[in-house]
């Protein structure tokens, strides 16, 4: 299993303990902190722009957030829930009237459900992957709330559709796929396959041995097995790109583009982003 698949969140929003959306959403490590990423419009269900007015089919804004952790020997998971009444604190972009759609709310696990977190520090991931047009990317989410197994998201694979490092205005990029409502919120993904060296306990012990000043070149040279230095493959590799926001529209046009917030942007967020509360908090009833 891929850890990835436990990183990507299936987030159900609620209101007056009734389901009224879906989002997706990921866990960050920023300063040794747990940091929920995902979109404005998702926590609140209002355009980052005209936050003023609900999006189309929302009777509110949601005023509690639900998800589950999963780990790898225990899929039974643990239900977390995040309260977005009047009293909730977020932080969002200071471009967020410009449209920036991101939002990070902090969370403080005790013990036992930190051991159930995966942050982007548990992928094992590069930063080293160039990022051009035609790259491809995959969007890991939950449409319509949906999962594939149990509780485990999808991966929709799209192509990098606007040049990523030449923007006008705020910095986003434009990703060519089909995506549905519930993958607002997800992690994006460029991937790349490497040839990877394999090589035997031995020759691992006898590399770590020498830069721990145990044995010698010398020593590691006599001792090395020839038949290790063929055995190669490829491996996969990924880097977080950023996070999805959802599809372009033009009037009533669909052109079938969605909107990636690079990490960059969510780093500023994280960095000095913009301590709020919901503007237009729900009507808890």
């Amino acid at each position: 299993m891929s850890p990835i698949s436990l990183f990507s969140l299936n987030l159900t929003l609620m209101r007056n303990k009734i389901k009224i959306g879906s989002g997706t959403g990921f866990l960050y490590v920023w300063d040794d902190e747990v940091y929920l990423i995902t979109n404005y419009h998702v926590i609140t269900c209002r355009d980052p722009k005209n936050p003023e007015f609900l999006l189309n089919g929302y009777p509110d804004s949601p005023d509690r957030i639900e998800f589950t952790l999963t780990k790898r020997n225990d899929l039974s998971g643990r239900v977390i829930f995040i309260d977005l009444s009047e009293d909730a604190i977020f932080l969002e972009h200071s471009e967020r009237n410009e449209g920036v759609d991101i939002v990070a709310l902090k969370i403080i696990f005790n013990t036992e459900l930190k051991k159930y977190v995966t942050s982007q520090n548990d992928l094992s991931l590069v930063e080293d992957i160039n990022i051009e047009v035609t790259s491809n990317l995959f969007i890991v989410g939950y449409p319509w709330g949906n999962s594939a197994i149990t509780r485990f998201p999808i991966w929709k694979k799209g192509t990098v559709a606007s040049e990523p490092n030449l923007h006008i205005g705020v910095e986003k990029i434009f990703i060519d796929t089909i995506t549905h409502p519930g993958m607002s919120g997800s992690p994006v993904f460029a991937s790349e396959e490497r040839s990877m060296l394999i090589v035997s306990k031995k020759t691992h012990d006898l590399y770590h041995g020498e830069s721990s000043g145990k044995t010698s070149a010398l020593e590691r040279i006599m001792q090395l097995d020839p038949n290790d230095l063929k055995r190669s493959q490829l491996v996969k590799h990924f880097q977080l790109i950023g996070v999805y926001s959802g599809r372009l529209t033009m009037g009533i046009n669909d052109p079938q583009l969605g909107i990636v917030w690079p990490l960059k942007l969510i780093k500023e967020v994280l960095q000095h982003g913009v301590r709020a509360t919901n503007p237009y908090p729900p009507i808890i009833n």
